[in-house]
């Protein structure tokens, strides 16, 4: 990885890696997508394996934010989702 190679954003589309922070192990990024005036930073571990949570070497879609089944049901006691009401 280079400067100017590109990268996609999640959400905010095509951009470019603007500069690099060498570390001994494991090299950072830095990347600007200007469709939403975005800077994200990225290790090249997670760039080269595709585990950045928004950044990637290819175009993905945007994902759904995940709710876990306990959350869920909390949730659903909290609101009285589908329980008769209380007399």
């Amino acid at each position: 990885m280079k400067q100017f190679d590109t990268v996609f954003h999640t959400q905010h589309g095509k951009g470019h890696i603007m500069a690099v922070i060498y570390k001994p192990r494991n090299n950072v990024y830095m990347c600007y997508f200007p469709n939403g005036k975005v800077t994200e930073f990225v290790t090249h571990e997670n760039l080269v394996t595709d585990t950045d949570r928004y950044v990637s070497l290819h175009e993905r879609e945007e994902e759904e934010p995940q709710v876990s089944d306990s959350i869920q049901q909390a949730l659903e006691n909290l609101f009285g989702g589908g329980q008769s009401p209380m007399r």
